[in-house]
């Protein structure tokens, strides 16, 4: 994991924060700019983030490349671009829009972080008002 984020990392502050989510007890908490650019449409992304959210809660086994298949299908199945997907999910699992591979991250953190996550963002964007 550690080799990922020294890739994406040119500060030791940088690599800081791309590790942060690895420990456990980290909260995440929601960049609001990065939720702006990423979840533009708050009812689209709920739905697109939830639908994911409930096609990684069935998937077994928990494989960076199985994680990667089923997030692709669901994109194609729901006619959005996988990029734009990704993003979506990778601020809902890290409350950012930068980081490693997000199929590595969701893959490193396990099913139960990751499904917190996602659950902790559904409910910033039912709350959090509109931008």
């Amino acid at each position: 994991m550690l080799d990922d984020c020294k890739e994406r990392a040119r500060t030791t502050d940088q690599l800081v924060g791309l590790t942060e989510l690895f420990f456990p007890g980290h909260v995440v908490t929601i960049d609001a700019e990065s939720a702006k650019k990423n979840w533009p449409d708050r009812a689209v992304a709920a739905d697109l983030i939830r639908a994911s959210r409930d096609r990684l809660a069935t998937l077994e086994p928990w494989e960076d490349k199985a994680i990667e298949t089923a997030l692709k299908a669901l994109a194609t199945e729901r006619g959005v671009g996988t990029s734009p997907l990704f993003q979506m999910i990778r601020v809902a699992v890290t409350g950012k829009s930068v980081g490693i591979s997000v199929t590595h991250t969701i893959f490193r953190l396990g099913k139960v972080v990751t499904l917190q996550n996602i659950d902790s963002a559904l409910q910033w964007l039912a709350q959090a008002p509109p931008a």
